[in-house]
């Protein structure tokens, strides 16, 4: 079991993440990439869950859950995510949700970054239970 707690805001449209991927690798200067990742998407409308796949040599998106409620921009909000087995628990506030996704690895890196518009991190937490 992996647990990953992040505390975040963001500014209107904002959307800091969550990213999990199985594979990291090295370009040419050195510099750590991925391409294939589930992301974890706190934005003004709730959650998004991602999964960004290659297929046909080209990045494709899917959609797996959009969990709509309200969440204010420029704000602190804490970001819970728990991966066991091939499920995903996710929280912020009130909202708890719990997805599966057959084709989550087993083991995974744990990552944060933020898109769309300006997003603050102020805490992150990671633990491994085996």
């Amino acid at each position: 079991m992996k647990i990953a707690c992040v505390s975040c805001s963001f500014e209107k449209f904002g959307a800091p993440l969550i990213t999990l991927t199985d594979i990291l690798e090295t370009d040419e200067k050195g510099d750590l990439f991925y391409d294939k990742c589930h992301e974890v998407v706190l934005w003004e409308k709730g959650i998004n869950v991602w999964d960004i796949f290659v297929e046909d040599e080209q990045i494709k998106v899917k959609k797996l859950l959009s969990d709509d409620f309200s969440l204010s921009p420029n704000t602190k909000h804490e970001l819970y995510l728990e991966l066991m087995d091939k499920c995903v628990k996710v929280s912020v506030g009130e909202e708890t949700f719990t997805l599966r996704i057959d084709n989550l690895p087993e083991k995974v890196y744990i990552g944060i970054t933020g898109c769309e518009n300006k997003n603050r991190f102020y805490n992150v937490k990671i633990e491994t239970a085996e």
